[in-house]
């Protein structure tokens, strides 16, 4: 079931049609309304509030009314975010409220993240220290070692990919009695180049 207010009513060669405004069609859409009860349709006037229910017939082209009444202005609006008493006793949110994000709530295991250096309160587990203390540890394992030998070989593999793409770039040039020597020659020439 459908709401809109009726925009105008008219009546061609085709049929009675009638022109409702909704949300998504705020200037209004025609409908058809001849299959309609006919005394319903007189009790409704321009710019009257409507619920109505259509079909889309594809091969006619049409969408076709098929109920249509008239909102009583007397009658209190039902909020929408009110929940509905089912038969059963129980309660159901109405449609509206699935169209809303859950918001989640702090639970006291979020408020006892903290970072393992400083204590500094986390937004998420996936981190185990801030990012100040990350930076810290970052610029103290770069001294180290084990990072310098990370970076050489990062390097060498950096000089090995230029030089393969400058002897897919060479083909023609490169026979097989050549391809040692210029493969040497082109990693030195890289290696001075990077440094």
């Amino acid at each position: 079931m459908l709401a809109g207010t009726v925009v105008r009513k008219t009546v061609t060669k085709d049929g009675p049609f009638i022109s409702i405004s909704t949300d998504k069609k705020p200037t209004g859409q025609w409908f058809y309304s001849g299959e309609v009860d006919q005394k319903a349709l007189q009790n409704i006037d321009t710019n009257d509030k409507v619920t109505f229910t259509y079909d889309y017939k594809p091969a006619e082209k049409k969408c076709i009314l098929k109920s249509i009444s008239k909102i009583n202005n007397d009658v209190e609006e039902i909020n929408p975010l009110e929940e509905i008493n089912l038969p059963d006793g129980n309660l159901k949110p109405r449609i509206e409220d699935y169209n809303k994000p859950e918001t989640p709530e702090k639970t006291d295991f979020e408020s006892e993240l903290k970072c393992e250096r400083c204590g500094a309160q986390l937004k998420d587990n996936k981190y185990k220290t801030c990012y100040t203390c990350s930076m810290a540890i970052r610029k103290e394992n770069a001294k180290s070692p084990e990072e310098k030998t990370k970076q050489d070989s990062i390097k060498r593999q950096a000089i090995m990919h230029a030089v393969s793409r400058t002897l897919i770039g060479m083909q023609g040039q490169v026979n097989i009695e050549n391809v040692c020597s210029l493969t040497t020659m082109l990693y030195a020439h890289y290696s001075k180049l990077v440094g």
